[in-house]
């Protein structure tokens, strides 16, 4: 061979990724699995544990399921969603509620009223081990959302916040894991700490609606006025009842320069007594 020459060495193309190969053989076993899987673990409804139609869609409440707790007797009303008397126009207006009330929120979306299922659905939302439930009732609260054109899109999603000894205590808040979900589904940010809970109040569906009132009076404090300026922010709440968290919590987010607050929740209560509402 003469010197400087040299032999090249027949070509072999791109090596493999192993971590691509990996990725691409666990997609394929997880497909070959899934009908087994679904056999000896089918998917069930968060709500009533009843087997899943579809196993194979992300939806994780059943028909019947989502037609309940939607389910309203009247029309809701558009600002505060109390179901409106019969006949009466679908406006503010016309809505008993909002004459007696100055609420400081101009719109409330809510999936249904609380009573029967959906009752049992917000107070296991409240404790913890309910992610999936809570994650699901989120979607189906942006699905919601997504009907109401006539309405302007928000910059911003904004929980009820839960001070932190309650927090500590019970693990967990719904309105966060609501916001985050409902973040998701409308690309929309959620910023928490918009607002924060100053001082423990006692628990609202402890109370009477008066009492409601004062008990969360300067009970809130708006977070970053940078990020409220000019700001249209959907508050989320698991229940609004006499809507004195709302309206508090509007009122300083307003204060603190967010130019429209309007609400989601999951579920309107309309008795004066005691609940689980707000």
């Amino acid at each position: 061979m003469p010197d400087g020459s040299r032999t090249d060495s027949p070509s072999r193309g791109p090596v493999p990724n192993r971590k691509n190969l990996s990725r691409k053989f666990r997609v394929a076993t997880g497909r070959m699995l899934a009908p087994l899987v679904d056999l000896l673990f089918p998917r069930v409804c968060s709500l009533c544990s009843v087997p899943l139609v579809d196993s194979h869609s992300d939806e994780a409440l059943c028909n019947d399921c989502r037609q309940t707790i939607a389910a309203w007797d009247r029309a809701p009303c558009p600002r505060c969603a109390r179901p409106l008397p019969c006949g009466a126009a679908n406006e503010p207006a016309a809505c008993p509620a909002c004459r007696q009330a100055n609420y400081r929120f101009e719109r409330t979306t809510a999936v249904g009223q609380y009573r029967g299922l959906m009752r049992d659905a917000v107070l296991r939302v409240k404790r913890l081990g309910e992610e999936a439930l809570t994650l699901a009732l989120g979607r189906l609260l942006a699905e919601l959302l997504l009907l109401r054109p006539d309405h302007p899109s928000p910059d911003v999603i904004v929980p009820v916040p839960m001070h932190w000894t309650r927090r500590l205590i019970r693990g967990v808040n719904g309105p966060e894991l609501l916001a985050e979900s409902l973040s998701r589904s409308l690309q929309i940010p959620v910023e928490p700490r918009l607002i924060r809970c100053r001082r423990r109040t006692r628990k609202q569906g402890t109370l009477a609606p008066t009492q409601r009132r004062r008990n969360v009076r300067r009970a809130y404090e708006a977070g970053s006025r940078a990020g409220l300026a000019a700001a249209h922010v959907l508050l989320v709440d698991d229940v609004m009842t006499t809507g004195a968290t709302a309206n508090e919590i509007a009122r300083e987010l307003r204060r603190g320069g967010a130019a429209r607050v309007s609400l989601a929740v999951l579920a309107r209560g309309t008795g004066g007594g005691r609940t689980a509402g707000q």
